[in-house]
């Protein structure tokens, strides 16, 4: 993971990726990023696709508007690359599993 080369991208770049900060809304920018096995940091706030991410678990969150917060987060990220890895296999297993086109279905199924 370490050997990537860029800190921050947009969606060309993100399997290039350490890390992908995503300051505001998520939307669909946050799962493609877990899809391509780079870890996502987004803004401590609700909004949609939020509950995808779990702090610690399936990426991380920072105090939003608190630069020494996302400072201290991407420090952490980059300087743990053992817990990173684990982060990513999480964040990847997640969205394969509860995000795809069936779980979708289903959901849109229930619904009706």
């Amino acid at each position: 993971m370490l050997e990537k080369s860029l800190i921050y991208t947009i969606m060309p770049g993100i399997s290039l990726s350490n890390v992908v900060i995503i300051p505001g809304q998520v939307g669909l920018a946050m799962k493609q990023a877990m899809l391509l096995k780079t870890i996502c940091l987004i803004a401590d706030e609700k909004g949609p696709d939020t509950e995808a991410l779990v702090n610690g678990i399936t990426g991380y969150r920072y105090t939003k508007n608190n630069k020494i917060s996302m400072i201290a987060k991407i420090n952490k990220i980059l300087n743990n690359p053992k817990n990173s890895q684990k982060i990513i296999n999480n964040a990847y297993d997640k969205i394969k599993k509860n995000h795809n086109l069936e779980s979708m279905v289903n959901t849109f199924c229930k619904i009706l």
